[in-house]
């Protein structure tokens, strides 16, 4: 399959999760819903279309970047102004960067990798636990492994691992989930609106990963 394939939602075997797994990037034709669906106004890259609203979750970038300009100030009212953010969100009202790892286990429940990181530290909000550790000057408390001291580091090394945790905790497993999840539960069917639940997971992990402002411009996310 080459770039710029139109990808017909209502084809079966699950065409919309297959062709996205091996083609990047790719154009979804809005026309194969029949209009149900309401589309939001921008595609991702000028290639992406969702078909349902992400504009909450694509948001989320700039919560990110808000995140790490707070904490490049290398001071304690810079980070617990980090914390606010990751915690209440700053420019997406109905979502926060937190609730990607608080909610992950009802979300990426068909999500083999982020199972095998809950495995691994035995809990199922590790991400937060991480991340809400290391503001606190704190430990974790895992009932697995990967627990870490932040009581002994430094306030440079704790926006560190706050800095470089929210992203690969939180948001590169919650992308894959996402992709997974969809992938997994897609059903092999003909009937209209069949995978709706599934194309929406879709449209969310193709929108946390771009980010809003390489939505607006294609450059960078």
């Amino acid at each position: 399959m080459k770039k710029g394939i139109i990808v017909n939602h209502s084809l079966p075997t699950c065409a919309c999760c297959i062709a996205a797994l091996i083609t990047a990037p790719v154009t979804v034709s809005a026309a194969a819903a029949g209009g149900a669906r309401a589309l939001s106004e921008q595609a991702f890259l000028g290639q992406y279309e969702p078909e349902t609203n992400v504009d909450a979750i694509a948001a989320l970038d700039l919560d990110q970047r808000s995140i790490v300009a707070r904490l490049a100030t290398g001071d304690r009212d810079g980070l617990a102004e980090a914390q606010i953010v990751y915690s209440n969100g700053q420019e997406s009202s109905e979502l926060n960067i937190k609730r990607l790892s608080t909610e992950a286990e009802t979300d990426l429940s068909a999500s083999p990798t982020y199972k095998t990181f809950v495995e691994y530290y035995g809990e199922s909000d590790y991400a937060d636990q991480w991340v809400d550790a290391s503001y606190r000057a704190d430990a974790t408390s895992f009932s697995g492994n990967g627990n870490v001291e932040f009581r002994n580091f430094f306030l440079e090394g704790r926006a560190a691992a706050i800095r470089w945790g929210t992203p690969l905790l939180h948001v590169w497993v919650y992308v894959l989930g996402l992709l997974e999840t969809a992938a997994n539960n897609c059903q092999i069917s003909q009937e209209a609106g069949a995978n709706d639940e599934q194309i929406a997971i879709w449209d969310k992990a193709v929108a946390l990963y771009t980010g809003s402002e390489a939505r607006e411009s294609g450059a960078h996310g």
